[in-house]
């Protein structure tokens, strides 16, 4: 006869409207058993994604057959920018932060800008605490291939002093020693790898303000067996059932060269501020710096990296959704936004990719109308992106004897020859979603997006790091574009 309280507590994750492309959502349970993954490991538990591995950690996420270069990551809000055009240069991301990562398959360019191409991955952090106190978690995992181990940390907290106010300080480590075939050790496929963050929010009513710092840094040694100095040296390791001095290698966690070296830092400012009851304006500022360090192997009288590139990027992106409008029967929403990007690549090292600095902008829009079992959307984006490459005295007389430059097409000044180049891309789409019934989905998509050609396919006559490729490049190319449905 006593009476007993029974409390429950029903949790539910806002996906929102449907969306009329695919769109996959890899949620908190399934990264948290992923946490000693990567980037590329992690989304490829989604089907229609698969990687391509590099060294021990390195491996690219593949969207429809598209790698990196033709994808878009999206970094809380945050375009992602790295030297992502090698075979082994893995996007800079920590996934053990995020708290969802969501996939979008096909062409994307309107709402995400230019290279999305084969879609879009976003990577989106757990929400900041709301509630007074401290709490977080711990992640712990070990692999005995590469006797690998890994740990993470993740502090959230808000003080009852500063209502306003929310923190959070995270980071992780991972180190594995050389991973092993069934019949041999891979040589020098060591790595260690870690991240740190640290978030600060603030909130009063529907007033949002963040500030967040991430830095990630790895070094990891390259298989000893895709070493190959001529074609034929190439050819005949393919007929081999193992590389010559397989036998020499052994597990450590030492690692020797070649290897790389790579640092990602990214730093935000994102608002977000309710414009009466219109709508509401996000603002977001980000500064990153790439710093990619390649070590071939050489004579050991000579010291310090073969490839050096740094890469520093400035953007600002300015967002306004307004609330949905109520037009005859139909609910109205969507938004308008513009972006911009200021950045420049600084190389030294054996001649391979020139220095260049970049100035972009876009402008785009999209609007949803929905009844009750259904939606349309349409959107159209323009970008324009200027560029001008510093090509060093070899370079610019070797692109003039191929006649993919003309003395017209550059001005030389102190055997630097400067080489201006402009690009405009367009992108659209329209999409329908028609809701037979509760289990049921109908979904029409048609879309295109653009991308503009990497400096390395523009300029490079060389043979990329690592890897036996060798590059002609055109700086001819024009706009790349994509149509889909």
């Amino acid at each position: 006869d006593t009476d007993v309280d029974y409390e429950m507590v029903i949790e539910h994750e806002d996906m929102g409207p449907p969306d009329t492309r695919s769109v996959v959502h890899i949620g908190t349970d399934e990264l948290e058993r992923a946490s000693s993954q990567d980037l590329g490991e992690t989304v490829s538990m989604v089907a229609g994604v698969t990687l391509s591995r590099g060294s021990a950690d390195t491996s690219k996420p593949i969207i429809r057959g598209l790698a990196e270069r033709r994808l878009l990551l999206i970094n809380d809000g945050v375009r992602h920018e790295s030297q992502k055009w090698g075979a082994d240069h893995a996007p800079e991301i920590d996934p053990h932060s995020a708290g969802r990562i969501t996939i979008i398959k096909g062409a994307s360019g309107v709402r995400y800008g230019p290279d999305a191409i084969g879609g879009v991955i976003l990577v989106e952090p757990h929400a900041l605490r709301s509630e007074d106190g401290v709490g977080g978690s711990t992640v712990g995992a070990y692999s005995t291939n590469g006797q690998r181990g890994f740990g993470a940390l993740r502090l959230d907290g808000r003080s009852s002093r500063m209502e306003h106010m929310s923190f959070r300080v995270e980071g992780n480590y991972n180190r594995n020693a050389s991973l092993s075939s069934p019949t041999y050790v891979l040589g020098n496929t060591g790595s260690e790898t870690w991240n740190a963050g640290t978030t600060v929010g603030y909130r009063h009513g529907e007033s949002v303000l963040k500030l967040r710092y991430q830095h990630f840094q790895q070094q990891a040694g390259i298989f000893y067996g895709i070493q190959n100095s001529t074609p034929e040296e190439f050819d005949a390791q393919l007929s081999r059932e193992q590389p010559l001095t397989a036998d020499q290698w052994t597990t450590t966690y030492a690692i020797d060269r070649p290897y790389q070296s790579v640092t990602h830092d990214l730093a935000l400012a994102h608002g977000e501020l309710p414009i009466s009851d219109w709508g509401y304006l996000h603002m977001t500022y980000a500064f990153q710096r790439n710093h990619r360090k390649e070590y071939e192997q050489v004579r050991e009288s000579v010291q310090g990296p073969q490839y050096d590139f740094i890469l520093r990027t400035h953007t600002f992106d300015l967002n306004l959704e307004h609330i949905p409008v109520d037009v005859g029967n139909a609910s109205l929403e969507g938004g308008t936004g513009l972006s911009s990007l200021f950045q420049e690549n600084v190389y030294s090292g054996y001649t391979l990719i020139p220095n260049y600095r970049s100035f972009g902008g876009g402008i785009y829009a999209h609007e949803r109308s929905s009844w009750n079992r259904f939606a349309v959307e349409l959107g159209g984006r323009l970008d324009r992106l200027q560029r001008t490459a510093f090509l060093g005295e070899r370079f610019y007389e070797s692109h003039l004897r191929r006649e993919t430059l003309s003395e017209e097409m550059c001005s030389v000044e102190d055997d630097v020859g400067r080489c201006p180049s402009l690009f405009n891309a367009a992108s659209i789409s329209l999409g329908a979603l028609w809701k037979i019934r509760e289990s049921l989905e109908f979904k029409l998509d048609f879309s295109s997006a653009s991308r503009v050609p990497n400096a390395d396919e523009a300029y490079m006559l060389s043979s990329a790091p690592t890897f036996p490729i060798y590059v002609y490049s055109d700086p001819g190319l024009g706009i790349e574009t994509t149509w889909g449905a």
